[in-house]
């Protein structure tokens, strides 16, 4: 019996040890911000957070990335409108960028008020590739 609690004991004392990684997403009700961060574990890309905002009838879209070294970057925004329980995209940007460590991909759409949207992210850097997908915001007028 005594073998048994220190048996349990110690599976209970390695569960709570373990490290977990968590990938964060927030999204900020009152100003109707929602940001998704990503700690990728690549070659090349340091990090990378995918922003989508609604502000006055627009939704502004962002990518940031972070490198470690200078490099050729490639980032593909989608914006998606939620039609029912599907989403459609109704927007793709792609843009290059070229022998750089930091990058700060925009993009504006014309938003419906009510709608709900979120945004879609593809970075490529040499042979890294990272994608994303940002929490839903609501379009406002």
């Amino acid at each position: 019996m005594r073998k048994k609690i220190m048996v349990l004991l110690i599976c209970a004392v390695s569960l709570v040890s373990i490290p977990f990684s968590v990938i964060a997403a927030e999204k900020n009700v009152h100003t109707n911000v929602a940001v998704e961060q990503i700690m990728p574990r690549y070659g090349n890309i340091s990090q990378i957070s995918g922003n989508i905002q609604a502000v006055s009838g627009k939704i502004n879209c962002s990518v940031d990335v972070l490198m470690k070294t200078s490099i050729s970057i490639s980032v593909k925004m989608s914006l998606q409108k939620k039609n029912g329980s599907s989403w459609n995209t109704v927007k793709s940007w792609n843009k290059s960028y070229s022998n750089t460590k930091v990058v700060n991909s925009k993009a504006v759409y014309n938003s419906t008020t009510g709608a709900t949207y979120r945004m879609k992210y593809t970075v490529t850097a040499g042979n890294d590739k990272a994608t994303g997908t940002t929490p839903s915001v609501v379009g406002k007028k």
